[in-house]
């Protein structure tokens, strides 16, 4: 499995809940073959730092979904409401 881990930090805390609910809404109607789930989560210690992660059941999956015009509508959510650019990374499961 894959996890695609996008760190932002959002301008605002009061923007967060309106975020994650996008971002549950958009991933929940996500039908893309090799998507398993995922969320938006708040940083406990940081009302500001917002992680948004998704799993993928190959890397080929993941990479074909980041090309498609429906994940950029998705994370265009973002734009207006994070400062600067957001932080990026892909993890894989080794067990």
């Amino acid at each position: 499995m894959f996890t695609y881990h996008l760190h932002a930090r959002v301008k605002s805390p009061q923007d967060v809940p309106e975020i994650c609910r996008l971002f549950h809404h958009n991933l929940q109607l996500i039908q893309e073959p090799g998507w398993r789930g995922g969320g938006c989560m708040v940083d406990v210690d940081d009302a500001c730092t917002l992680l948004i992660y998704e799993n993928w059941g190959s890397l080929a999956a993941l990479k074909a979904w980041q090309t498609t015009v429906a994940r950029k509508i998705a994370y265009q959510v973002l734009e207006n409401q994070i400062e600067g650019e957001p932080r990026v990374a892909i993890y894989r499961d080794v067990a």
